[in-house]
């Protein structure tokens, strides 16, 4: 399994560390499940709230916030739109 990091200007490397780690443990099932089910299988996992994007009033907002920072500015340049794409390959 790979985390790219990518340039994240102004993120704590630990931080991306510490996520790179819970990451790591959660794909090889070091993490413990969770029953939200009648049958108790543990079928979910708490995500720590230090990796979690607040949804508060503006919760879409935040999220493109940070998947896309500056993107009022960058909107046009593909480079920074693909280098940032949540859900394809690289």
């Amino acid at each position: 399994m790979r985390l790219r990091i990518g340039n994240q200007f102004g993120k704590s490397t630990e931080r991306m560390e510490a996520f790179a780690r819970w990451i790591l443990q959660v794909g090889e099932g070091e993490v413990q499940g969770i029953s939200i089910s009648d049958d108790g299988e543990p079928d979910w996992i708490k995500i720590p709230h230090e990796f979690l994007i607040p949804n508060a009033e503006n919760g879409v907002q935040n999220l493109i916030t940070a998947v896309y920072p500056n993107l009022v500015t960058k909107y046009i340049d593909w480079l920074y739109l693909r280098e940032r794409d949540p859900c394809t390959n690289k």
